[in-house]
């Protein structure tokens, strides 16, 4: 491509120009049949080129770079698939009026009109460049076209088992499952985190994998509590690039100490492969979820059989960066960050891993980050907050998307006579414990094992199979904690009793089932140990 050169105010050539940055800092080569524009997205820009005449290709090129110039790299990545599906679709190689009718007419649902209208964006903006792609009276043609809105939060608003808003039970399965899972060492401080922090933060994905050791905060409240913040990155923020807007997000104290643990780890690594120790700035500059480093070996090991695949020649190494150059590097460049598709996988396969059964499927739990961020607005919406805090609350920069939420509200609770349906008793996860014959039998197993009384009842239900101090809410929490060993012959009918009883109690003053369900998942615990009982 030639850019004008000039020396003291007078033009003295073309110059043939050929490397390019993209939005995100990316250097790509503009003849490239490919161009990087971040660390995870690839543009076929070969490939889109080839459906069209010669006399055109240089043109549609400047337009796409100015796109990947000024624009999200997932916008331009989308406006180059256009292309693509415009000449397959339309069986021409030029933008005329028979092959813009054509391909609009592929597309007559209201939800494809995106691709249509999308074209027209970028035949548009070729015209406002003075480029050679459509001439004014094809353009004028289609300018008068008119299309619909997609239909917004459909997973939403149809509360869909698959791709909508966890149910309550779902959400309650994976948090304490995630818990005694973390207890039990099955997980690792990276994939308690990720889970962690997608469901308490609601954040896209590509959000999670900007984030960089220095993000992390402590903060002191006016009462003295300690609370974890993270400084977040922004996404889909117009015109800006990578970590250039940031909204701060609080967290609970146990998910904090994890991240801690997790960024120590991060640094560790990275101080293993260099060989030497990071200078205090470079540590907090790190990505808080790498992905190896670079070190094929790691990433092999990550990935394993669910993991996504990945490209390993554009992951370069961290040892391939001079040492005068890092701080630098690691401060203006995603270079070492995971992609976004790194993260969901964790995501899925730490979620797999807890066996968790849908109540409303009756099969394996499908999750992905999506249905966290609908289930934490739905949630919101439900507790009553306002248009503009659920926006906030999900990071929207208007509130037109989170209207959905609003006028949409599922009523998640249940009448009791619901929530003793045996087939959600059947896959409601609750109890995971195991069922002993007595106190004997406990302490044979377990020596140093305590009694679990329920005053309520005046009698004891069970033992804990842990020695360690405890201070959740006996003997509620204790059917859904993992160390449970509840005795066989035991009262738990009348547990079960003053559950349903307590729960009606609270309805009836409150009239709230939100409130009254709180213990909706204790009662299917209970209700699971009496089926195991008499089993």
């Amino acid at each position: 491509m030639q850019k004008l050169e000039f020396q003291r105010g007078e033009l003295t050539q073309f110059k043939e120009v050929s490397k390019a940055i993209s939005l995100n800092g990316y250097q790509f080569d503009i003849y490239d049949e490919y161009w990087w524009l971040n660390r995870e997205v690839k543009v076929r820009v070969g490939l889109a080129l080839y459906g069209y005449d010669s006399e055109y290709r240089e043109d549609i090129r400047e337009v796409l770079l100015y796109f990947a110039e000024t624009k999200s790299a997932r916008y331009t990545e989308r406006m180059c698939e256009h292309l693509i599906r415009y000449s397959k679709v339309s069986k021409q190689s030029a933008f005329n009026e028979i092959g813009l009718l054509t391909f609009k007419q592929a597309f007559p649902q209201k939800n494809d009109h995106n691709k249509p209208s999308a074209l027209r964006t970028f035949l548009r903006q070729s015209a406002f460049m003075g480029l050679n792609v459509v001439d004014k009276g094809t353009l004028d043609l289609i300018n008068k076209w008119r299309f619909k809105g997609r239909d917004k939060g459909l997973p939403v608003a149809s509360f869909d088992p698959i791709d909508g808003p966890f149910s309550d039970l779902e959400h309650e399965a994976i948090i304490a499952n995630l818990d005694h899972a973390y207890a039990e060492d099955r997980i690792s401080d990276e994939e308690y985190s990720v889970v962690q922090l997608f469901s308490a933060s609601g954040r896209r994905p590509i959000q999670l994998a900007s984030l960089k050791i220095k993000d992390i905060s402590t903060e002191v409240s006016p009462l003295g509590e300690i609370y974890y913040c993270l400084n977040i990155p922004r996404a889909k923020q117009l015109g800006l690039g990578f970590r250039s807007s940031f909204r701060k997000v609080a967290f609970i104290e146990s998910i904090g100490q994890v991240l801690i643990k997790h960024k120590q780890s991060v640094i560790a690594e990275a101080e293993s492969l260099l060989g030497r120790t990071l200078s205090e700035k470079e540590r907090l500059e790190l990505p808080l979820f790498p992905m190896g480093f670079g070190e094929t070996s790691r990433i092999e090991e990550l990935l394993s059989f669910q993991y996504p695949f990945f490209e390993y020649q554009h992951l370069p190494h961290i040892k391939d960066i001079d040492s005068s150059d890092l701080l630098s590097v690691l401060r203006s460049s995603d270079m070492f960050h995971c992609a976004s598709s790194y993260l969901t996988a964790i995501l899925k396969s730490t979620v797999h891993k807890l066996d968790i059964i849908s109540e409303r499927t009756g099969r394996k739990l499908h999750v992905n980050a999506y249905r966290f961020r609908y289930t934490l607005g739905t949630r919101a919406a439900r507790e009553h907050c306002g248009l503009l805090t659920v926006a906030t609350l999900l990071d929207h920069s208007d509130t037109q998307h989170a209207e959905v939420y609003i006028k949409n509200i599922p009523d998640f609770a249940q009448k009791i006579s619901d929530v003793m349906n045996p087939q959600l008793v059947k896959y409601a996860n609750a109890f995971k414990g195991i069922v002993i014959e007595n106190e004997i039998e406990a302490q044979s197993l377990y020596p140093e094992s305590t009694r679990i009384p329920c005053r309520e009842i005046g009698g004891d239900v069970g033992s804990c199979g842990s020695n360690h101090t405890c201070f959740d809410n006996a003997p509620v929490a204790c059917y859904l904690c993992a160390k449970f060993r509840p005795w066989r012959n035991a009262p738990h009918y009348l547990v079960l009793q003053w559950l349903v009883e307590e729960r009606e109690r609270i309805a009836k003053v409150t009239k709230d089932l939100v409130v009254a369900s709180v213990n909706d998942r204790a009662i299917y615990a209970v209700m699971q140990v009496i089926m195991a009982c008499k089993n």
